[in-house]
């Protein structure tokens, strides 16, 4: 009896599955495909962020930079498909001759206008002919120092809308994954 009962039971339930898994074999596939290409797709998404990983720096930290850089890239490549408009964003050196657009720090702050802001003063069109005329040079990141100058700084630079930090270096639109400095 019970071996009859167990046996019935059995295949019962094994062509119940049987059924079940025929209706949903392409859901169970399709989750799978799905999985996987999530899978590269962060995986590739991590592999690159750590290549241009430069020593010293946290993971976070380059994430942070390299996920800003693109959003940027991005916003400026659709804002000039739309105007029709192309700047150069070319840099050289330490950037004192960069006319680019860039107007977020590398970290992604906002850039005050280098008219109207007060924490540094001196940094006007009137003092700095990177800064000139004041109606290009905006929100612009620049590096604007003068010959005789003690403090320049090494690349191009924003006064930030953050009050915690003052000022932040800048990377010139484009530029996903910068050089690292040693």
């Amino acid at each position: 009896d019970t071996f009859v009962l167990t046996a019935f039971v059995s295949f019962v339930l094994g062509l119940v599955f049987l059924v079940l898994l025929r209706f949903f074999i392409g859901i169970c596939v399709w989750i799978a495909v799905f999985c996987t290409i999530l899978a590269f797709f962060f995986g590739g998404g991590f592999l690159f962020v750590l290549s241009g990983q430069c020593a010293g720096t946290g993971l976070l930290e380059t994430g942070k930079q390299v996920s800003v850089a693109v959003v940027v890239a991005g916003q400026a490549a659709a804002t000039n498909a739309i105007t029709g408009e192309s700047v150069s964003e070319a840099l050289t050196g330490d950037g004192a001759d960069y006319r680019g657009r860039q107007e977020r720090s590398k970290y992604g702050k906002k850039c005050l206008t280098w008219e109207t802001q007060t924490l540094f003063p001196a940094y006007r069109a009137s003092n700095y002919t990177a800064l000139s005329p004041a109606t290009v040079a905006k929100n612009y990141c620049r590096n604007p120092y003068k010959a005789g100058d003690a403090n320049k700084a090494k690349t191009i630079w924003c006064i930030t809308s953050d009050p915690a930090i003052k000022w932040e270096e800048c990377l010139p639109i484009g530029v996903i994954q910068p050089e690292c400095p040693h």
